[in-house]
This record gives C-alpha cells, structure tokens and sequence, in this order.
C-alpha cells in the first residue's frame, strides 16, 4: 500500500540519525553492534520499499500532512529507490569491514588500538548515511540544502578521524569548500524562491521558465553541487581528502558521497530546471567531464600510493558520469540510454571504489603502508585483496561483464545514436588509460617479491568484504535489467517511447 511505502519512507529516514545518536552515547563498546545492527535493518527496510514501488508505484509523502508549497514533500520513485538500494548495499559493506578495520589490535600499545576511532566512526558514519538517505528522498529544494549540510559535515569529520597532519589538513580544505558549495547552491534557492515563490521540485518543473534569474539560480546550484562532485576543476580538494582518511572513510567519500551530488545534478537539471536548461548548456557539464576523464587518468598515473591513485581515479569516474548530460539530447533512443547509462555507471563505480578502497585499507593494515612500488608479490601473499583489486579494476576500466561496462557502453550507444562522436573517443580513450593504470598495478602484484615473506593475513571482515563488494561491481553487469526496471518506475523524463531501448 502507498501508505506503507510512506511509512517505510520515514523510517529509512530517521533510523540512521537516531542510531547515530545512540552510538554516540552507548560508547565504544556499544556502538559497532549499533551499526551493524542499523545496517541489516536499513537494508531490509530498503528493500521492502523498493518492492512496494514495484507493486504501487511512486509514493508522494507530505510531512505532517501540510501538503506543498505549504508544506515540505518526500518522493520515492525509481531513481531515488535505485540511490537507497546502492546505499544499502554499500552502506552495509562499509558496516561489516568496520568491525575489522577499527577492532582492537593484539598489541599492548595503547596506540596502536583505534579506541577514539571507534568510538566516534559509528555515530559520524551512520549521521552521514541519515543524511544520504534525506538526501534521495527530499522533493523540496531548500531540504536537499539540509542533507546536503548533513552529509557534508559528517564527512569533514570523518576524513580527520585519524587525526594526522594530513588528514587534518586535507579535512580543513575539504571544510571550506564544502562550505562554498553550500553557500553558493543556497543562494541559487533563495534566487528560485524569490522569483517562482516555490521549491517543491516538482512545483519548479511547472513554474520554471527562461530568464535571466532563472539561469543565474541554476547556474549558482549547479557551481555547488559540482564543487561537492569534486568536478574538475573544482576537484582539487578530493584526493588528499579520499587518500588520507580511514579506509572506511574513503569508501565512503567515493562510494557514495560524491554519487549523492552527482544525483541531484541529475534531479535537477534534467527534471526540475529542463525548461530552463537547453542542449547547448549540456555541453558544460561535458566538456568539464570529459577533462576530468583525461586528467583524472593521468594524474593516476603518476601516483605513488594506491589510495592516491583510486583517489584521482574517482576524479575520472565522476567525469564519466557527467557525460550524461551532453547526450541527453537528439533522439530518445539516445535520451534512454544516456539517462539508464549515466544512473547505472554511478551504481557501479561506488560498489567498485568501495571495494578497491577497502582492499588498499586491508593492505594498509597489514603492511603499514600502500606504496605501490614496494607492493612487488602481493598476488602470492595477499591473493584476497590482490583478486578484489583485480575485480574493482575490471569495472572501473570499463570490461566486460562488470557494471561498469554495461554503464559505459550504454553512454557509448548514446554518443553514436546522437551524433556526438567527441564524447565516444573520450569514453573509449579514458578506458584505455584506467587500463594502463590498473595493469601497472597488478603488474607490480604479480611480480616476485623481493624476499620471500610469510603469507599476509587481515581480519576476515575486510577481505571477505572486500571481495564482496568487488564482486557486487561484477554481478551489476549481469543483471542490469531489474536497477533498468526501477528507473522507469514514476520516470521524470517522460521517456515512455524508448521503452525497448533497456541496453
């Protein structure tokens, strides 16, 4: 029933905050068993919304009955459910390898045991997953901005959990930009509220219209919300910020952080601000895309540690993404498989990022460093997160049967059917270079080690999931039908004429 689904809705929403407060008050020893317990429920909770979709359709929810513009809404359609679904997965992966990752270690050094990082991961990681979650579901421009800062703050404090210089510094950069962005899309709502008189997103899309405010307001929204993507140029706060923080952070920040900004863009450019924002405008959000493509790549090319190289390597994902917007354009076969493509490729890339951090955190754990030049015989010695490096590799490069094939090659379909050859040549040629980078990688894992060591063991919570999150990226491409399923459910495209056109 849709009341249900409402209900269910309101639950997704408010049990990671309440957790969060009561992991922070039950203490260290309370709190992983807080998370972990939060963590299946919103799972669970997550899927029985996602199967009421299925069987009702798109659920509105007006809080406290006061119905918009009055009122603040909520929306649970296909994208928003696909965004949960992904959350859950991942949030449940990042659950599990915390257990292992912030446990005691077998030590007598009261330094060397992550005491202060348990105690204050759990109620930080389940505020930020809370906000994730207010996040997908706000039909209401002004109550994004509230996620938004939610999520934003939780995440600053995250990455300067480990309490370096570094980490520190990176976690003070991250600050003021994170609060630029904010700045910057809360004056974009202030200009949409002062000349349309609503922000209900569903409101703005029939009040909208073109105008000189109307373009300043996107303009200001979108310039936030890039800043938080970490779109290039504005990406330079992500990699110290990624690289630097706990492992579990850092599969946060690329798993779902960035997709969360990349999912508003999306909301809002091609739903709520479409009267406003014509083709050529897509072309922005392309070029800057296909830049950060090519720097991304080959600035990870250069690194010398792991977390930095997979930290640069989200730079380029996110640039991937954003080519959905210069090929939502010409025929709607293209328009479907630029919208199906672009969502799908966000899905992929956080189960492949969120694997291919935790494995360089088991690393990290092991061997007290990830300085891949010095990782020579980890194949022989550490094949578990060799192997879950390998599989996340497959789906950031683009091969196949991995979500991130299905992803690209239903982006690579759009370019072709549009016309728009450019945005095929950067896809192809961006692939082409993750490639050089991973296989540079693997190599070095492959190769002999310089003395021979004792096989290398991590508590099994990191590997196995690890492996499973790795795994996830893989499975994605080869069942790409029921996540293309949800995104036709409550379509705010409109795109019932491709309706064949699934990959």
């Amino acid at each position: 029933m849709p009341e249900q689904s409402a209900q269910l809705c309101v639950w997704i929403m408010a049990l990671p905050l309440i957790a969060s407060v009561a992991a922070f008050a039950a203490g260290r020893r309370a709190a992983p068993g807080i998370g972990i317990v939060t963590a299946v429920i919103l799972t669970f909770l997550t899927i029985m919304a996602g199967a009421g979709l299925l069987r009702h359709g798109p659920v509105r929810y007006a809080l406290g009955g006061w119905a918009p513009p009055l009122g603040i809404g909520w929306r649970l359609d296909g994208l928003s459910a696909l965004m949960l679904m992904a959350t859950a997965l991942v949030g449940t992966g990042i659950s599990v390898y915390a257990l292992g990752y912030f446990a005691p270690r077998a030590t007598a050094d009261p330094k060397q045991r992550d005491f202060v990082k348990q105690q204050y991961f759990w109620p930080l990681w389940l505020f930020t997953w809370g906000g994730l979650n207010v996040l997908f579901l706000s039909a209401d421009a002004f109550n994004i901005y509230v996620a938004l800062e939610i999520v934003s703050f939780a995440a600053i404090t995250l990455v300067a959990l480990s309490g370096t210089v570094a980490a520190l510094t990176a976690a003070t950069r991250y600050f003021f930009l994170t609060l630029v962005g904010s700045l910057v899309y809360l004056l974009g709502v202030g200009l949409t509220y002062s000349a349309f008189g609503v922000l209900d997103l569903e409101l703005l899309a029939q009040a909208v219209r073109p105008g000189t405010v109307s373009a300043a307001a996107v303009s200001l929204i979108s310039m936030g919300l890039m800043i938080k993507a970490a779109l290039f140029p504005l990406h330079f706060w992500l990699p110290p910020a990624h690289a630097n923080a706990p492992a579990p952070v850092s599969a946060v920040l690329s798993g779902l952080v960035v997709m969360a900004a990349f999912y508003l863009l999306v909301r809002l450019w091609l739903d709520s601000f479409s009267a406003v924002l014509t083709p050529p405008a897509g072309q922005i959000p392309g070029i800057l895309g296909s830049a950060a493509i090519v720097t991304g790549s080959l600035l990870a090319m250069r690194q010398q540690r792991l977390k930095m190289m997979l930290a640069y390597s989200t730079v380029a994902q996110v640039g991937y993404m954003f080519l959905i917007f210069p090929l939502f354009g010409g025929s709607p076969a293209a328009k479907g498989f630029a919208w199906n493509g672009g969502i799908y490729l966000s899905v992929a890339h956080a189960c492949a990022k969120s694997a291919a951090f935790m494995a360089a955190g088991a690393i990290i754990y092991v061997l007290g460093h990830d300085r891949i030049k010095d990782l020579s015989g980890l194949a022989r010695r550490f094949p578990s997160m060799a192997f879950a490096i390998a599989l996340a590799g497959v789906s950031l490069i683009g091969l196949p049967p991995s979500g991130g094939f299905t992803g690209k090659w239903m982006l690579l379909k759009a370019a072709m059917l549009s016309g728009k050859w450019g945005y095929a040549v950067v896809l192809v040629a961006g692939s082409l270079i993750s490639a050089v980078y991973i296989f540079r990688v693997l190599e070095i894992f492959m190769k002999p080690p310089a003395e021979e060591d004792a096989e290398l063991r991590a508590p099994a919570w990191l590997t196995v999931t690890a492996l499973t999150m790795a795994l996830a990226a893989i499975i994605l491409g080869l069942g790409a039908d029921l996540p293309v399923k949800l995104l036709r459910i409550g379509d705010p495209l409109d795109l019932s004429e491709v309706r064949g056109y699934l990959l």
